[in-house]
């Protein structure tokens, strides 16, 4: 790069991002981000930094009379693609509920400024096989129409991987 380049693209990165100061300190409301469609990409890395596999997704979130119906539809970089439907609820002013058919016991989320975190158990599918796995599930709002989603991935405590996606509201 050439001298000056680097500052200069530093000092555009907040403008180009959508962000007033380069801070959104708006708190993170999932139930109004993922109404409406989402897309998203992705990658999954195994324990030891190796991406296994992309995709991208679409979401759409439609209201329901306790909070939000979300169906997702992923398409894998081999071409695989899968269906998931989950729905949120609140449950008080700084935390929702995730239900969903491969989570095992409802996810319980804590909103925490513009971040959120959830912990539960899902249903993985693997090589036509069923396995189960804690997730560590964070999200963190960069502006009001991205959010970064990271997912750490564990069985009986041990590190299988991590998922990176953003997402993005259209």
């Amino acid at each position: 790069m050439q001298n000056g380049t680097a500052g200069s693209m530093a000092k555009a990165a907040p403008q180009a991002a959508g962000l007033a100061h380069g801070v959104d300190h708006d708190a993170f409301d999932p139930l109004t981000f993922f109404a409406g469609t989402v897309i998203a990409h992705g990658i999954f890395e195994d324990r030891f930094g190796r991406i296994k596999r992309r995709f991208s997704l679409v979401l759409t979130g439609s209201p329901i009379a306790d909070g939000l119906a979300v169906n997702e539809q992923l398409t894998f970089d081999e071409g695989t693609v899968e269906t998931r439907s989950w729905q949120l609820t609140r449950a008080g002013t700084e935390q929702f509920v995730m239900h969903g058919e491969d989570i095992v016991v409802a996810a319980t989320g804590t909103i925490t400024g513009s971040s959120t975190l959830m912990r539960y158990v899902y249903r993985l599918r693997v090589n036509g096989r069923i396995i189960l796995v804690t997730m560590r599930d964070r999200m963190h709002r960069i502006n009001r129409d991205r959010v970064v989603n990271r997912v750490t991935m564990r069985k009986f405590g041990i590190r299988l991987g991590e998922i990176s996606s953003t997402f993005e509201r259209v």
